[in-house]
């Protein structure tokens, strides 16, 4: 079982599934973005017996070491991967089994019921948390724990929409991510923060300045984060509510903006895959 600390900043006490999404949600948006743009529509397969492998059919081909996180049903339910109905390889559920572990060490009984509701009411009446989203959640979560530097999903669809599949992806030879820039890292915060999916804006900004290789954190202030990248820098600033106010990059000489972002999702989509 992966241990949180010190991979992470977790306050027991608090949502820890909300802060594990924080942990991961801009570096996943970013990796997604791209994994989407090199093998969205590709012709895929799936090999889950030893050694697991997804095959996309690029050229050359391209192999990614799958992970199976969960799935959702058409009768509105979530199951962990670690659950292992299928009787998946010990290696395509290794990290469902670690989100299954810190659940147990940690008494979060979202990570270790197998099987729940996705409805908010319907997760109150059973005492879990009353969330929306939770599949894209869980999958963020797992994310985290996976301490992949460049984090994407990918979904495989059953009879019914509903019925699907997720699984993590990982090939560190031929995905990763390019050099972080500051006019792409400031669109991956502007994106990421429009998706809605951050609570804590201060833990994602950090922690994704931490995770994303080719930055370096400056704190200005206590309300101003500095991510320096090799062709210019980042300033990040954020209110008494902890939420971003302003974001701008520099580069070289020139200067680019976004003021008064906001913290409400403003129609963009999560992209997966």
């Amino acid at each position: 079982m992966a241990d949180l600390e010190p991979n992470f900043w977790i306050d027991v006490e608090g949502d820890v599934v909300a802060q594990l999404v924080d942990h991961i949600v801009l570096l996943a948006f970013e990796s997604q973005v791209l994994f989407a743009e090199r093998f969205g529509g590709v012709a895929w397969e799936g090999d889950l017996t030893e050694p697991p492998t997804f095959t996309f059919h690029t050229d050359p081909p391209a192999r990614f070491a799958p992970s199976f996180v969960g799935s959702t049903s058409a009768d509105g339910s979530w199951m962990w991967g670690w659950h292992n109905i299928n009787q998946f390889a010990e290696p395509v559920v290794a990290i469902a089994n670690t989100v299954h572990g810190n659940g147990e060490q940690l008494g979060i009984a979202e990570l270790t019921t197998a099987l729940q509701p996705l409805d908010a009411e319907a997760r109150a009446a059973e005492g879990l948390p009353a969330r929306t989203d939770v599949a894209t959640q869980y999958v963020l979560l797992t994310q985290a724990l996976s301490l992949d530097p460049a984090p994407v999903w990918f979904r495989s669809f059953g009879e019914s929409p509903d019925d699907q599949a997720t699984f993590i992806l990982r090939n560190d030879a031929d995905f990763a991510l390019p050099p972080a820039g500051s006019l792409s890292v400031n669109r991956t915060l502007t994106e990421g923060l429009s998706s809605g999916m951050m609570t804590d804006h201060v833990l994602a900004v950090h922690s994704y300045a931490a995770r994303r290789e080719g930055i370096v954190l400056d704190r200005a202030d206590a309300d101003c984060y500095e991510l320096r990248c090799a062709d210019g820098t980042v300033t990040v600033r954020f209110d008494d509510l902890r939420r971003v106010s302003a974001i701008e990059s520099t580069v070289g000489p020139e200067s680019v903006g976004t003021e008064g972002v906001g913290t409400e999702g403003v129609g963009a989509e999560w992209s997966d895959g």
